[in-house]
């Protein structure tokens, strides 16, 4: 029961959104291919100016890149129409659909739960779900392109340069798998802490009167002002976390460009079959690779994490829901009287 509702809480994203979906994933996919591109354009450009034979000509290249510019503007434009119209639409019917699904409960249900779930499900969760899951599911389809597009490119430039780079490649790798469940933790204990943070302060506000009748200002004070204190500092160790994440990958990827960078000058000043224009493509295209590596894990943490949300929300409506029709009641054998 509660796989079928997660299943159909996450459908909801989709439901009639499918024309918003795909102009956005088409726009992430030509965006991709337009910073390949534009790798490409620059690595002839570097040829031009040394003087290499086989290079195309400046006004050729003038031409590609007012191309290049036109289709990049077009993209974006369509990027900015399709890709919050399906946030707007997909985020909007989750919240919809839980409601109704709320809805259906008994009353009763209501004395034997927290309400908090529901408030901090439809706020700071869904919240998390727009950023994590939603937004970035476009993000993940441009890395993707990028990255293959940008192995490919490697292999036709120079297969010695690629292997050296995809050997270089596995120190970002390394350090990505080792940070990625790190950010995974700390995005479910933010979450929690949001509940909390959310319970609290409904009491509070639910409270009030009470609260004033037996002037407990200072008690509430102190029981919010906690609770406030544990949820910011459970975001603050995530924000540290996700900046030591960044850093590390940073630091690996450098590591990796300045050492493809330092083989390729090798290679061009020996003869060995790579250009000036290849070697700074090698350093640019090197980008499209590292880049998913290094924020790929953490990009996955932060979908497993909404996905892990959505499960608790459904947990949440299966517990205590109203069965069909009621409480079904027996045949009066007795009078009343």
């Amino acid at each position: 029961m509660n796989e079928s509702l997660k299943r159909r809480l996450t459908a909801q994203f989709y439901r009639g959104n499918h024309a918003a979906f795909a102009l956005a994933v088409f726009a992430s996919l030509g965006g991709g291919t337009m910073n390949l591109l534009l790798s490409w354009i620059i690595q002839q450009l570097i040829d031009t100016i040394s003087g290499e034979p086989n290079a195309l000509s400046l006004s050729a290249l003038g031409v590609i890149s007012l191309g290049f510019v036109l289709i990049c503007a077009a993209l974006s434009l369509l990027k900015c129409a399709a890709e919050p119209r399906f946030v707007e639409r997909a985020l909007r019917q989750y919240r919809d659909f839980a409601f109704e699904r709320l809805l259906e409960k008994r009353i009763s249900s209501f004395r034997d739960e927290q309400t908090a779930v529901y408030l901090s499900a439809l706020t700071n969760d869904a919240a998390s779900i727009e950023a994590d899951y939603l937004a970035q599911q476009f993000s993940v389809i441009t890395m993707a392109v990028t990255f293959v597009g940008a192995l490919v490119m490697m292999l036709c430039c120079s297969p010695l340069m690629t292997a050296v780079a995809v050997g270089l490649t596995l120190l970002p790798l390394a350090a990505s798998l080792l940070t990625g469940k790190w950010v995974q933790a700390a995005e479910r204990r933010v979450s929690d802490a949001n509940q909390s943070f959310t319970a609290a302060l409904a009491d509070c506000l639910g409270g009030f009167s009470v609260v004033k009748t037996f002037r407990a200002e200072r008690e509430i004070l102190r029981l919010f002002a906690e609770s406030n204190r544990a949820l910011e500092g459970e975001k603050f160790h995530r924000r540290r976390l996700r900046a030591l994440v960044g850093i590390i990958g940073s630091v690996a990827g450098v590591v990796a460009q300045l050492g493809v960078f330092l083989v390729g000058a090798y290679m061009a000043l020996s003869g060995r079959g790579i250009t000036a224009g290849g070697v700074i493509l090698f350093v640019n295209l090197m980008n499209f690779v590292i880049d998913p590596i290094a924020e790929l894990p953490a990009l996955l943490a932060g979908y497993r994490a909404a996905l892990g949300l959505i499960d608790k929300l459904a947990q949440a409506l299966v517990q205590h829901a109203a069965a069909a029709g009621g409480v079904q009641l027996s045949h009066l054998e007795r009078g009343v009287f």
